[in-house]
Order: C-alpha cells, then structure tokens, then sequence
C-alpha cells in the first residue's frame, strides 16, 4: 500500500525512517521486532500546523507500518497522533507502534521478550499482558496509566482550545458592542442638533408672529382714539395713522415675503378714508396660520433630508455588496449577522414622533436586504434592535405566538398596528390640509 501522503498546509515537515537507523527511544525495541516478524520497517511523517485558536503550533505525525498480502501475512497499521513538538510526537509514535505490533501479533512473539511488551488493540486500546513471575501485571498497570495520561492530556489540549475560540469570539462581540455604541451617540448628537435647529426657526416664527401682533393692536388703538377724538385733530390723527400704517406695511412685506401692501391711486398722506374704516376690526389670524404652515413644512423638510440621505446610505451599501459578489466573495450564512451590523442599523424604544415607528421599520427592512438576510431570519434580527417598552410589546408578541417563528410580513402588520397611530396621522394630515385651504 502507498505510504501515507500529507495533504494539509504544513507549514514545515519532517520524515523519519527506521530502516536509516537511530538510537531514539523505543526505536532499537521496534526496529527488532519488525526484523524478527519480517515486516518493512515503519515510516513516520509530521507536519507542523497552525490550527489552534491560541496560534500554537503543533505537531501532526503520522505512522505507516506497511503490510504484506503474500504469506505470511500481515495487515497494515497507520495512525495519527498530535504534540507540541517533532521528537516528543515521534518518541510517543514509536511507543504506541511497538504496542499496536505486540497486539497484533500475540500468538508469534509467545515465548520470545517481546511477550511481555505493552500491547494495543488496533484503534490503540490497552490488552492484557500474559502474568509474568517476577513483574506480574505491573507493566499492565504502567501501560494503563500512561495511556489514561495521554488521554487527559489530549482532552485538556482540546479544552484549552475551545475556551481560546470562546474568548476569541467574546473580543469580537465586545467590538461590535462598542461600534453599536458609537453609532448610538452619533445618532443621538444628530437628533440633539435637529432640535435645536427646530427650535431655533421656531423661535425666530415666534418673534415674528409677536411683531405682526404689536403692529395689529397699535391700529386698532389709533382707530379707537379717532372715533372718540375732536374733530379738529381728525385731520393730524388721519395723518399720523396713514404714516403708521405705512410703515406697518413696510415692516409687515420685510417679514412675510411675498406681500405688498395695498396699491394707493394718491400718496398716503393725503388719503382719508372714511371715519367708520376706523371702527376695530377683528385680529388678523392669517398671521398665525402662516407661521404654522411654515413649520409644518420646515419639519417635513427636515423629515424627507433625514430619507434622503438615509438612502443615500443604503445605495452605497449596496453597491458595494454588489462589488463584493463581483469578486468572489460570497458570504456564507454565518456572516450575515456581521453583514446586517455592518449597516448600523437604528435601535427602536418607543415612538416620539408619529412616524418614528414608520420610519424604523422602513429602515430595518432596507438594512436586512443590503445584508442579505432570508426571510426566516429577519424578524429574528430585527428584534435585536428593540428596547425598552419595544422589547417589552415583542416579548409579550412572541408569548401569544406560542413560540413559532413568526413571517416578516405578519411582524410589519403587528408592528405598525401597535407602534404606528394611524389615528394621529390622519389627524395631522387633515389639519395641515385644513390649514393650507384656510391660508
């Protein structure tokens, strides 16, 4: 049978040939008993390797102890053992060699020194050994020890490398954790500047619409003093009156663009109209009503800049997902949580604003496909992203879904329904329709 042939990314190898000769340990023992059963002597392999979470390296040796089909004869034995360096692993090699031939070869080697030899079934398993007058069964006994040594030193050298991986993975969350937060306080010092900037153009209506109102009343408190005034200071009030009233015009056309005053066929000073157009008229309310509409608009501005450039975002992510798969890098299930991450996606508590929920929701369903999620597990990552009283509707939601996954679509509908107020949308939308027809 062909020697056995390493096919793993060694990163150095060695081979090591008994028939060359040696003085190792359990070698010379070894070399005897193949001459005296007239087998080939054996040949081991080994290959250092990087497979371990920690970056250890280690040894992987492997043994080939050739067979022979004419009589006599014998079956072939191969094996593979792992250690942290060549010598030990081959020293460990030779050994369990030694044994695995005095097991298969019992009933030959009855009689000779070889009988007394540690014995291995062929998977490596301790036998008994035929009771020696002087020894007895302590080298059954030494046997037995040294392969249960063995045994916990592999378990203990599979367990350090698991709990490697687990830390490894435990970094790698505590980074995304971080990023996570980082991204929060950006959207959070992204949300504190839009308020602020709303209540700064708020603030400005407001002094504006507190203008137009002084203008008002002032008019109307001269419009009273004419009707109760002589009528020789008719002709001087009327005159004082058309010069405020022309500066009001003034002033009122500077803070509302787009309104100019009353054409005039004769100059102001000498137009007087009537003395009931001086009778108190009620307040003007347009004002207010501008004012509002002026920052309804302001708001969905805002609103549909936030869109705008949100999916912005989502299109480069796409794109360069695009790019991604244009080069070969398929992502395989297990990175598709990393993918979805990688978009920063929103975290949704409650609603604030009528069409937080909305908006949340449209996001999340952008981000899943940029990540290419399936459906069966997008609710599953969405969810990760709800808090407080969210997480509290979705825990009670999951509850009375007796534990079945629940579709993307059915999670949408429940979703809006609960988190959505389609009865304050509406209401919003009548208002500014109301509003915009009564400006």
């Amino acid at each position: 049978m062909e020697p056995i042939i390493p096919t793993e990314p060694f990163i150095q190898t060695q081979v090591y040939d008994l028939a060359n000769g040696g003085d190792l340990i359990f070698e010379r023992d070894l070399f005897a008993l193949t001459e005296f059963l007239g087998r080939s002597p054996p040949v081991f392999y080994g290959g250092q390797v990087a497979d371990q979470a920690n970056g250890q390296l280690q040894w992987l040796i492997m043994a080939n102890l050739p067979g022979k089909p004419e009589s006599p004869m014998f079956r072939q034995i191969q094996f593979s053992l792992r250690d942290n360096t060549w010598v030990d692993g081959l020293a460990r090699a030779l050994q369990e060699s030694l044994a695995r031939l005095c097991g298969q070869n019992s009933v030959a080697i009855e009689g000779e020194r070889f009988a007394h030899f540690a014995r291995h079934s062929s998977v490596g398993l301790p036998l008994s050994l035929p009771y020696h007058p002087v020894l007895r069964h302590h080298v059954d006994h030494l046997d037995y020890m040294l392969f249960e040594t063995r045994s916990a030193l592999d378990n203990s050298r599979a367990a350090a490398n698991h709990t490697q991986q687990q830390l490894n993975q435990y970094a790698e969350t505590i980074k995304v954790i971080a990023k996570e937060r980082r991204t929060l306080r950006q959207l959070v010092a992204k949300r504190d500047s839009t308020i602020h900037r709303l209540k700064t153009k708020i603030s400005v209506l407001k002094e504006t619409i507190s203008t137009q109102m002084e203008q008002l009343q002032i008019l109307e408190g001269e419009g009273e003093e004419d009707i109760q005034g002589d009528g020789y200071s008719y002709q001087a009030t009327t005159t004082t009156t058309s010069r405020r009233k022309k500066e009001t015009w003034t002033s009122t056309s500077t803070c509302l663009p787009g309104w100019t005053p009353p054409s005039r066929s004769a100059s102001m000073d000498s137009f007087h109209p009537p003395l009931s157009t001086y009778v108190m008229a009620p307040p003007n309310r347009n004002a207010n009503k501008d004012a509002l509409v002026q920052m309804l608009q302001l708001m969905m501005e805002d609103r549909e800049a936030e869109r705008a450039e949100r999916q912005a975002n989502i299109t480069a992510l796409q794109q360069l997902a695009q790019n991604n798969q244009g080069h070969g890098n398929h992502d395989h299930p297990g990175s598709k949580l990393k993918n979805f991450q990688n978009t920063n996606p929103p975290v949704f508590s409650k609603t604030e604003e009528p069409l937080d929920a909305d908006d949340w929701l449209q996001t999340m369903e952008n981000n899943l496909e940029v990540a290419g999620v399936e459906d069966n597990d997008k609710v599953l990552f969405a969810t990760h992203y709800l808090a407080g009283p969210a997480r509290a509707w979705w825990t009670s939601a999951r509850a009375l879904n007796a534990g079945q996954i629940m579709p993307w679509a059915d999670f949408k509908l429940k979703f809006s329904k609960y988190h959505v107020p389609q009865g304050l949308i509406k209401k919003m939308r009548d208002e500014f329709l109301r509003i915009s027809k009564a400006v």
